[in-house]
């Protein structure tokens, strides 16, 4: 398993998990999921994945406060993040966060695949 094609997915919604974990493991790339932001640190410095897809809005720890403690964090910091949400006003909630690319829920997954192909070209 190498790390240039592990792709982490952060999502309190198991179905979505489930679904993105298939939809990249039939794109070619390995699959970590975690469950919230807690979760997620701890996936992130395990797995060592190329790019993370964040939700934002999730319980024990969300997206945003995941985010910070992500770009806080110089071993993490360099992974860069597609936040996805259905929260309103997206690019308001997501300011100063730094995403390579932020994607409203209902998911547009050919766009997500894309804005992960983009994420691995630049690492």
């Amino acid at each position: 398993m190498t790390a240039n094609r592990r792709v982490l997915v952060i999502d309190d919604d198991i179905d979505i998990r489930v679904l993105l974990e298939l939809l990249f493991e039939h794109a070619g790339y390995t699959v970590v999921t975690a469950a919230n932001g807690m979760e997620g640190l701890q996936a992130a410095r395990l797995a060592r994945p190329f790019v993370i897809v964040l939700d934002l809005m999730m319980p024990v720890m969300d997206g945003r406060e995941f985010r910070l403690r992500q770009i806080a964090d110089p071993e993490l910091a360099g992974i860069p993040v597609i936040i996805t949400s259905a929260a309103y006003n997206l690019e308001q909630r997501t300011d100063g966060l730094d995403a390579a690319a932020v994607l409203p829920k209902p998911l547009d997954f050919d766009a997500l695949v894309s804005a992960v192909a983009e994420a691995r070209q630049r690492t």
